[in-house]
């Protein structure tokens, strides 16, 4: 199987709103290299406004990105 298509069975759609509950690096792109942006604090909430993205490395595993808007 795809890993790309195991990792994206997900519940989130665009235009939902969804809370991150732990700490997670906002980023600019898709992706792990020099695109941070801000880590946010927990419970933040978001609009989910594009995505997936799958992005593959080289140990075999896989990140799904999702675009998303903050309330600010």
């Amino acid at each position: 199987q795809n890993v790309c298509e195991a990792v994206s069975r997900s519940q989130l759609q665009v235009g939902m709103k969804a809370t991150v509950v732990r700490r997670l690096n906002f980023r600019s792109s898709p992706g792990m290299f020099n695109n941070w942006i801000l880590t946010n604090d927990p419970n933040t909430e978001v609009e989910v406004i594009g995505g997936p993205s799958c992005t593959r490395y080289q140990n075999g595993g896989a990140y799904l990105w999702w675009q998303i808007k903050l309330p600010n």
